[in-house]
This record gives structure tokens, sequence and C-alpha cells, in this order.
């Protein structure tokens, strides 16, 4: 049950995470909407007309090298609004493919770099990748940045345009300038691992352990500090890994564990500051670094607020 607990709050925080992001992202996507609509439009134009000019260089020269990928004309015409450009992209069997005699073959359902372009637009309220996974890299971007230096190249008249479009396409959707959140808040951490631990199941264990730590830390009244880390480390021993991590949860971040907390600091219930190191990729000796919900965050705490000073 405590696995399993563990495991539903740390779904529960990625959920809210993924919420915060998603609405982060349509944010930007809609202040953005006017202009990549209609740089898609223009965009698309461009790649049509580039592909108007293949294809009757091809037939003018009247045979092919290979089996070549031919945009049909009926899909070549010149649109004037995103949602043309829309018809487009779903559209069926847009390419011919020749042999070397120009004999059709069959037909395909490629799309242009644009058409691919909208697809990661459209899917901003999806599972699907969208327009920010697409400039989340310099690898990921490579066809867009391909697709505006061939239009540069084939259309130099246009470059300054291209070119803007570009810049304000990483502007608005690359990681380096959209700032999406890592972890969700405080508050929210609370409020999540509350819901989930203030049930009844796990109260008896919460009183139990927090009964033997006083008895314990009585020991201290006889200033008896090797005897208290003496049982603090049998008591550990006793503990699995999501027993202890409950343990720590529910101090951290509910109101009933206020007064567990306030016994539990600076005793190294979960290890030393050497037990705690995950330097040169070392794990914790009591526990898995991955088995914590925020592990980066989680450990800054057990070092700075659970460790004997």
């Amino acid at each position: 049950n405590i696995k399993e607990t563990l495991q539903k709050i740390e779904i529960e925080s990625k959920n809210k995470l993924n919420s915060t992001n998603n609405t982060i992202k349509l944010n930007i996507h809609n202040e953005n909407k006017q202009f990549v609509e209609e740089s898609l439009v223009f965009l698309e134009n461009l790649e049509l007309q580039m592909e108007s000019e293949r294809r009757a260089s091809i037939f003018q020269s009247g045979s092919v090298l290979e089996q070549t990928d031919i945009r049909k004309e009926i899909y070549l015409k010149h649109i004037n609004t995103f949602s043309q450009l829309e018809e487009y992209f779903r559209a069926n069997n847009k390419y011919e493919v020749y042999t070397t005699e120009l004999t059709a073959l069959r037909t395909e359902n490629y799309d242009s770099i644009t058409e691919q372009l909208l697809q990661n637009y459209n899917s901003i309220n999806s599972t699907k990748r969208d327009l920010f996974s697409l400039f989340s890299t310099k690898q990921e971007a490579i066809p867009f940045v391909d697709l505006i230096n061939d239009l540069c190249d084939k259309f130099p008249e246009n470059l300054d345009h291209l070119k803007n479009i570009e810049t304000r396409m990483h502007a608005a959707f690359s990681s380096e300038n959209v700032h999406l959140k890592t972890e969700i808040s405080e508050k929210e951490k609370r409020e999540i691992i509350s819901s989930f631990l203030s049930r009844n199941e796990f109260g008896s264990f919460f009183r139990t352990i927090h009964r033997i730590i006083k008895i314990i830390l009585s020991f201290s009244i006889l200033k008896r500090p090797k005897t208290i880390n003496k049982y603090l480390g049998i008591l550990r021993t006793q503990l699995s890994e999501e027993q202890l991590l409950l343990l720590f949860y529910n101090a951290e971040y509910t109101k009933r564990g206020e007064k567990f907390k306030k016994n539990v600091s600076n005793v190294n219930l979960w290890g030393d500051l050497d037990e705690l190191d995950t330097s040169d990729d070392k794990e914790p000796t009591h526990f898995k670094s991955s088995a914590l919900i925020w592990p980066e965050n989680d450990l800054k705490i057990l070092r700075t607020k659970y460790v004997k000073k």
C-alpha cells in the first residue's frame, strides 16, 4: 500500500506539472496564433511554387533518374488562407510516384515540410509532438531550418521575411526562451501529499514510529548520543525504503506530521551528509534517489533540515 501510494502521489504530481506547462504553452500558442498561421501559409506557397517548378522541369525533360515523387497539380494551387492549408494537410494521395519513363506507379500521402509544421502546430492540446518539442533542441529543428535555408536560396527576394519567420519561431517556441516548470509549487506538493496521507490507513504506522523515536530521543536526557545513534540505526534497518520515504513526506509536507518533523530534525534518520551525498553519481545509502518523488529538491531538503549539525 505504501509503494502504491507513493506512486500515486508521483503520478498526481506529474499530471499537475503537465497541466501547468500545457497552460503556459497554450498561452504562448494563442499569443503567436496570427503570426504562425500567416507564416505557415507563406511558407506553403513558396514550397508549392518550388514543387510546381520542379514538376514542370521533370515533365519537360521527359524522364527521371529513378523513381520520383511528384506532387499532383491539383495540390499545387496557390492558397490564400490558413483553412486552405489545413485542407491540403488533410488531403490524401498528394504525390504520384513515377518510374524513369514517367509512368505513374502509385500515389503516396506525403506532406510538405510546412504541412508537417502544421501538424506540430495543431498538436498543442494532444499528446503528439507540438512546436515546442520541434524547437526543443537544434537537432529537432533541423527540418525547419533546412526549409528556411532552401527557400532563401530559391527565393532570395524573400530572404528578410524568411529569416524573420525563423527568428520569431525560435523566440516563441524554443526551450531557450520558453520557461516551462520542472516541478510543481510547494503549495501544490502539500495539497497532493496531504490528500493521500490524511487517510487513516497509515495512522497506526505514523503513531508507532513517532512513539519509538520519542523513546529513543529520551536518551538525550541521559546524555547518551551514541545510544541514540545506535537505536535510530536499528530502527532504520527495520524500515523498508518506501516506509522511510513515507515518513519523510509526512514530516515535510503535512500538518499532521509537524510534531514528528520537530522530533526528527537533525537526528540523521535518513542518513548523515555523507550518506546523502549524490555527487560523482553516488546514491544515498538508505534509499535510491529515483524512489524520491522530487529527487533534487527532496535531497536538498533532507541535507539541510534533517541532518545533525
